[in-house]
């Protein structure tokens, strides 16, 4: 009904999993609203990839940054190289 990204890339961790790699450091608002909440935010982005999966991309969290950065490059290049074509 409006204008959309090309290609959203989402990037996923269980939140319990991102509440343990964040234990040492100051929470933010989001992070203060509580694991419930997160799981929600979660399914609610979960819900759109499974709705727009030609355009979201979901990037699994739990892999390391090299692994995560390899793989969304592996994702935008190709886009980005088609949108040199055209």
């Amino acid at each position: 009904a409006g204008i959309s990204p090309d290609l959203t890339l989402l990037l996923d961790i269980d939140p319990y999993e991102a509440q343990k790699r964040r234990a040492e450091q100051i929470s933010d608002r989001i992070e203060k609203e509580g694991l419930a909440f997160q799981e929600r935010v979660r399914a609610g982005y979960l819900k759109i990839l499974e709705q727009e999966p030609e355009r979201v991309k979901l990037l699994d969290g739990d892999k390391s940054r090299e692994r995560i950065l390899s793989n969304a490059l592996e994702l935008v290049i190709p886009r980005v190289l088609n949108l040199k074509q055209r």
